[in-house]
């Protein structure tokens, strides 16, 4: 495996848990609950990419631009920087949502309850690009809530939208929450190559933080829970284990 190309997570020393690092080009769901720290990882590996050259692309689909562009800030990365020089990509799926509201952004999902608006905004993104980079959902499981009733139109999208970011070289973050029912997480899962949860727990009435890789292909990776802390720098790695 040491002829895997691999990139840096952004999480303090998460790489020397799972091989040195992601296999460039692969697609993962990070799941979680509400609070965990999904957004912050997100924003951790958009900004280690962003810092090391690389293409990246968020699509925020549960809060506004303006607020995602604030949490990036206070961790240490400025968006702007990187969007006037054509790095960086936001794209706005929450303006869509609400009737009647206007958004000053340049990409933007008309509406976040067509698939087809979904994909046309990413497609746009990553041709104005160019091949190559990073790209968050965030989250998948907001486009989800839109199909109850029927997966096959999201498993189709989803599977479409896996085979055009790994024929780009874009590496992947799906964020999920729990509001996914058992059956579709299973066939997300499937369908993606790795799964990463951040699990929080309390013992002895502390609240304790754990990543848990449960699969990622190509890597040797830790196998038991990994602690990690939560504040104002972003997720970092602790000793220990569970």
């Amino acid at each position: 495996m040491d002829d895997i190309e691999r990139i840096n997570t952004g999480v303090s020393n998460l790489d020397d848990f799972i091989g040195g690092g992601i296999p460039r080009g692969i697609d993962i769901v990070l799941h979680g609950e509400p609070g965990c720290g999904k957004t912050t990882f997100a924003i951790q590996f958009i900004r280690e990419g962003l810092r090391n050259g690389e293409n990246c692309i968020f699509v925020e689909m549960d809060i506004l631009p303006r607020d995602l562009r604030t949490k990036m800030q206070l961790l240490g990365l400025d968006p702007g920087q990187y969007e006037n020089s054509d790095k960086l990509v936001i794209i706005d799926g929450v303006s869509g949502k609400r009737l009647g509201a206007s958004s000053n952004e340049k990409f933007v999902i008309k509406d976040p309850r067509d698939l087809n608006s979904i994909a046309k905004a990413i497609s746009d993104a990553r041709q104005m690009l160019g091949t190559g980079g990073r790209l968050v959902i965030d989250s998948w499981a907001s486009i989800a809530l839109n199909f109850h009733a029927e997966y096959r139109g999201l498993i189709r999208f989803t599977e479409a939208f896996i085979v055009e970011s790994r024929n780009s070289n874009y590496t992947t973050l799906l964020i999920t929450d729990f509001s996914i029912d058992d059956k579709l997480m299973k066939i997300l899962r499937h369908i993606t190559s790795g799964f990463i949860e951040l699990i929080t727990k309390f013992e002895s009435n502390v609240k304790r933080r754990y990543i848990m890789v449960h699969n990622l292909p190509f890597t040797f990776h830790r196998e038991t829970p990994i602690p990690y802390t939560l504040g104002n720098a972003g997720i970092r790695i602790t000793e220990g284990r569970l």
